[in-house]
């Protein structure tokens, strides 16, 4: 994971937690989350982890769910799904989901 990017979520999962969201998914099984899971929580807010492997104990026991990758792949639109394999860059990935989320909000 490139540097600042664990920062960046915590960031984002607590300023989310702010609005008016009341379910969040983190798709990640890092530890470094937990401080932003458990601020998160603590607005009565519900927090999901998303992971492709088993999450450590500890997230486990902060989040309010674990959800595997595999189990929920298949309820996300295949417009969205890029295979990992994909030649594309990350700016060219990141360009792909922006532009299928406009169409959807439009």
């Amino acid at each position: 994971m490139e540097k600042g990017v664990d920062m960046s979520i915590g960031l984002e999962l607590f300023e989310f937690s702010l609005n008016e969201f009341d379910l969040l998914f983190v798709f990640s099984g890092d530890t470094d989350l937990v401080p932003a899971i458990l601020r998160t929580k603590q607005r009565s807010k519900v927090v999901a982890v998303v992971s492709r492997n088993q999450p450590a104990l500890l997230f486990k026991t902060m989040a309010d769910g674990i959800l595997y990758l595999e189990e929920v792949i298949g309820l996300i639109g295949k417009e969205y799904l890029i295979p990992y394999e994909s030649k594309n860059t990350k700016k060219e990935r990141y360009e792909h989901v922006q532009q299928h989320q406009s169409e959807c909000t439009a």
